[in-house]
Formats: structure tokens, sequence, C-alpha cells
């Protein structure tokens, strides 16, 4: 046994010197990182469906960059622009909204990890990072939009993290006032604790006689208005190629605000009470009226007209941080059944567990770091002085963001990479002392996750219906585009609106909803024409309830005996799905008024 201590100490020595290569080094980490996260995407592109919602709506702006470089400049122009870049490259739909999401997420993930070692030790870093990267709530958000944000936030706190100067604080301060126009306007609140925090501190430095001996106020000056100038710039060019003049930016940004104020106060609404069960996003505003006597007020108008019922709204969305941070950190949540997100969300007793385990450590790291409070600890902070700084402005913006919308992760993204740093320096804390255990571990942790982690989307199930019923519309978009059209398109009616770039033309669309208002005893031919719908799209949804019905069962096999054209498929007896269109000449036989489309 003796004999063998000498060469278990040189394979210590060995796997010492092997292990401090790696994270001496920031390429390894960076490789093991980008391997763990492709491996989460892997086969994306063949079985995530197009994205719903909110991204559609992106498209349709960021389809007038690839026209003409042109942006909207109240919808985050910046990401538009990116988008529809991206589009220019692809020149289709999918290819160019999965690509771009791709982009974004390992955009993010590599900015992650820079900003973890720039705040941690490599290892603790590299496993912090892991964590992000394997979180679905991250790299599976509903809409890139809220993904794209995060990454002009990394940008600034990895400049603010790489020298203590005042040109590294006026570039990170320059990229958020850009980030704040063209992104997120809420970031304002960043910028002013950014402006105020750093003032002050190059007011000490400049007294004390640090920096710019030889320049003192002119250079500190100039080091913030070059950064803010170039930005301004930036910013500038993005306004030069908007549609919208600058005099109507407030009257155009006003709609974007109360709309948003209508959904979510819905939303909260019909989570406290059940006396208001219509859809929240196509029918707040019958709500908003009911409670604040206007149809879309804005965030002043409600607190003016009802301050109890804002007050209410602002309670519920503090009492579902706990809930929102589990799912930001976990993707999961214990407690309650109140979803703090608009997405399921799952509920497991580990995601407890998990939490006490991260307070515990944070509790006692710092602790630990009071109790020995030494030149060590004091220094390793004071050095990551502006990063954290930075870090804590932006997470200040969370504050208004929950107040008036709720703890949602994807609305708090910047604030879930400030908690894992903070908790990641907590057992940097703790395990200081054992630099060789802990790299052990990070190896160990991170090449596991990469064996055994399988790839997020092959296991999906639900299909690509949107995708799938884009497609099959996609050769008839020209047909749709008359602008006397009354298109029942169906589900998805709104996203396969935009994706058609139907969006900016006054043709009307509907979803099934529009049947509902079909009388019984009414023929479905009759109703069609009574609505003045002229195309109709047959999903494999609402196939099998049409055909059990005689009359449409009818219309549906003999579309010409009703003055209608079965346009696709093109094979005679498809059942699965059929887009059918009015002939030209056979107008309705009455007609009503037009019914607003429920999008």
């Amino acid at each position: 046994m003796p004999r063998l201590l000498p060469y278990v100490a040189q394979m210590m020595a060995g796997w010492d010197q092997l292990v401090h290569w790696l994270f001496s080094k920031a390429r390894p980490s960076y490789l093991l990182i980008s391997i763990l996260q492709l491996k989460l995407l892997w086969k994306i592109w063949e079985f995530k469906d197009l994205t719903t919602g909110d991204t559609s709506s992106y498209f349709t702006k960021a389809y007038h960059w690839y026209e003409n470089f042109t942006v909207d400049p109240i919808w985050s122009p910046l990401y538009t622009a990116f988008y529809g870049s991206i589009f220019i490259i692809t020149q289709d739909v999918y290819v160019a909204t999965i690509l771009h999401r791709v982009i974004i997420v390992m955009a993010a993930t590599l900015g992650v990890l820079a900003i973890m070692r720039a705040v941690l030790h490599p290892p603790i870093a590299l496993m912090v990072a892991a964590w992000w990267a394997v979180m679905p709530i991250n790299f599976n958000t509903l809409y890139e939009v809220h993904l794209f944000t995060l990454l002009p936030i990394l940008a600034a706190w990895l400049v603010a993290a790489a020298k203590g100067s005042p040109w590294t604080r006026g570039t990170a301060l320059a990229i958020l006032v850009t980030a704040t126009i063209l992104v997120r306007n809420e970031l304002i609140v960043a910028d002013v604790f950014f402006a105020l925090v750093f003032a002050r501190q190059e007011i000490n430095n400049l007294r004390q006689g640090r920096n710019f001996a030889n320049g003192g106020w002119y250079r500190c000056l100039i080091a913030y208005a070059v950064p803010l100038a170039v930005a301004l710039a930036v910013c500038g060019f993005f306004f030069w190629r908007s549609g919208i003049q600058y005099a109507e930016l407030a009257k155009h940004a006003r709609p974007k605000h109360t709309l948003n104020m209508c959904q979510v106060y819905a939303v909260g609404y019909q989570q406290r009470y059940g006396d208001w069960n219509l859809n929240p996003w196509l029918h707040c505003s019958q709500l908003m009226e009911k409670v604040f006597r206007q149809p879309f007020p804005g965030l002043y108008d409600m607190i003016r007209a009802n301050p109890r019922a804002v007050w209410e709204h602002f309670a519920w969305n503090l009492s579902l941080i706990p809930n929102g941070l589990q799912i930001a950190l976990f993707n999961a949540m214990y407690y309650g059944s109140v979803n703090p997100d608009y997405a399921p969300v799952v509920r497991v007793w580990w995601a407890l567990a998990f939490s006490i385990v991260a307070i515990a450590s944070v509790g006692y790291g710092a602790l630990v770091a009071a109790r020995d409070w030494t030149a060590t600890w004091r220094e390793w902070f004071c050095q990551r002085r502006d990063i954290w700084l930075i870090m804590i402005g932006v997470v200040c913006v969370a504050i208004p963001v929950i107040l008036t919308q709720r703890p949602r992760p994807s609305y708090l993204f910047a604030v879930t990479v400030f908690l894992m740093a903070v908790i990641g320096s907590a057992i940097h804390i703790m395990t200081s002392r054992r630099p060789l255990l802990m790299s052990t571990i990070a190896i160990a942790f991170v090449g596991t996750l990469i064996l055994v982690v399988p790839p997020f989307y092959v296991s999906d199930q639900s299909g690509r219906p949107l995708y799938t019923n884009y497609e099959r519309l996609r050769p008839y978009a020209a047909l749709m585009m008359n602008a006397n059209n009354r298109i029942l398109l169906g589900d998805y009616a709104g996203e396969l609106r935009n994706y058609l770039l139907l969006g900016g033309t006054k043709i009307d669309t509907f979803d099934y909803d529009v049947l509902h208002h079909r009388a019984r005893e009414q023929s479905l031919p009759r109703f069609l024409d009574e609505e003045r719908i002229n195309i109709f799209f047959v999903q494999p949804r609402i196939m099998d309830e049409l055909r059990s019905q005689p009359s449409a069962r009818e219309f549906l096999e003999s579309p010409e005996k009703f003055g209608w054209e079965k346009v696709a498929p093109s094979w005679r007896g498809a059942r699965q799905w059929m887009l059918l269109n009015r002939r030209a000449g056979t107008g309705p036989a009455t007609t009503v008024p037009n019914r607003s489309s429920p999008e």
C-alpha cells in the first residue's frame, strides 16, 4: 500500500495540472456550454412549431426591414431589425423564426457564462452557466423578443466588468440607453440608477485625484460623452428609418401601453375573481369599461378612476413573486395553483427543496463572508464593484415590471442571472478552500449533463399545427390579398394573418369562434353568405364536426352547388383539410353589419 502512494500523488498532481489548464483558459468552458446548449436544441428545426402570439406580430415589423429597411420605433426596432435581417438571408418564415431563436439562445447562454466568469471562480461559473442552459424556461421561452432583451443587458454588464474606468462605465451606460430606446423602455429605471451611481463614483474619484490626474473633469466627461453620442447616433439611425414621424411617437405609443395594461389587468382579475370569464386577450376592454369606465385606460387613468382596484392588482402581482422566482430558477413551482406565467408550468415538491437549499446557501455564504471580512473578501468584492452595481441597477427595473405586469420569468431574465450569480458567489465563499474539489465537481456535473440530458424538442409530440396550417395556406397568399376579402382562417387566425402578411391590410380575418353565432337550424353556406365570408379554411380539427352535419357535409363535398370552389387540396375526396373560395360573381345572399375580427 505505501508503494502506491507516490503513484496516487503523481496522479493527483497530474489531475491538478489538467484542471488548472482547463479553467485557466476560457475556450474549454465555452466549448462545453456550447455543446450542452446545442444538444438541448438539437432538431428544433424538425419539432418546434412556428412561434405563436407576439412573435407573429413582430414578424410583420421585421418584414418591413426586409422590404425597405424601415422599422416601427414603438415595437422593439432593434429586435425587428435583427429578425428581418435573418429573413433577408433565408426568405423563409419558418427558417428565419427558428434560426433567430437559436442565435438568441446561444448568445444569451454564452453571455451568461461570460458574466459568471467575471464574477465567480471559473469552475463555479461553468456550473452556473450549465444550470442556466438546461432550464427550458430560458431557451424555450414563449417569445424570442424577451430573451433578446437580455443580450444588450449582458453586453453592458460585460463592459462594466472589463475594467473599472470611466470609459467602461460610460460605454456600459451607453449600451443600456440604446437598449432602453430601441428594445425595452422600462430600462430607463436602470439608466437613471447608473447615472446617479456613476456620477457619485466619478466625483469621488476626481476628488481623490484618481484616474484623471492630468485631465480632471474634461477627460471624465469625454469618457461618457463619446459612448453616449454613439448610442444616440445609432438610435437616430433607427428613427430615421422609421415610418412614424417624431411628433406622432406619443400617439402611437399610447395604444401599445393601454392594450398591455388592459390585458395584464384582465389576466390577474380573472385569477382573483370568478365573475368574469371572457378571453382576457380579446375582450379585456369590456372588463376595463366595467372597472375603470374606459375601454383602454393607461396606468395613470386607472389610478385616477379606481385606485383601489389598481392597488389590488399590484398586491396580487407581488404575491406571485415566490412562484415567479421558483419558475425562473428551477422551471417549476411548488406553492399553490396560481400560475405567474402565461404558459403552463410544472408543480413539483423539489422546487421547494431547491429553493430552501438556495436560500440557505446564500445565507450561510453571507455569514461566512461577514465572519471573515478580511482583505481577501473585501478586495474580491471591490474588484467586481462596477459589475455588481450595474447588475443591481437592472434588477431595480423588476420593481415596476412586477407591479404593473406580473413576475413572469420571461420579464425577469436579468433578475434570474443576478440571482444565479448571487447563489454562485455564496458557493464560492463556502468552497474557496477546496478549489480542486470544486473543479472536479464542475467537470463531472457538466459532463454528466452533456451525456444524460436528452434533446428537448425531440420528445415533443404535440406536432406543429401552426406551421402545418401556414404551409398549407402559403401557396394561396396572393388569393387572400384582395382588400375585400373576409377570410375564416380558424385556429391561429391572428398568427396566420401575420405570417401570411395580411396584417397590414384591411382584410377581415376570423377564427372559428365566429361559427358560434350560427343558429342550429341555419345551413353553413347560408351563414357564410350572411357573414360575407368568401374564403373558408377548413382545418382538420373541425372537419369531422362539420361532416357530421348534413347541410355542412353537402357543402364540403359539393361546394360548386353553392357558388364556391375548392381551391386546395387538388386531389378529389380529400377529407383532412380544405380551402374554399367563393366564385367571382356569386355574391352573398344577404349582408349584415361587419363584426370585428376576433384576433
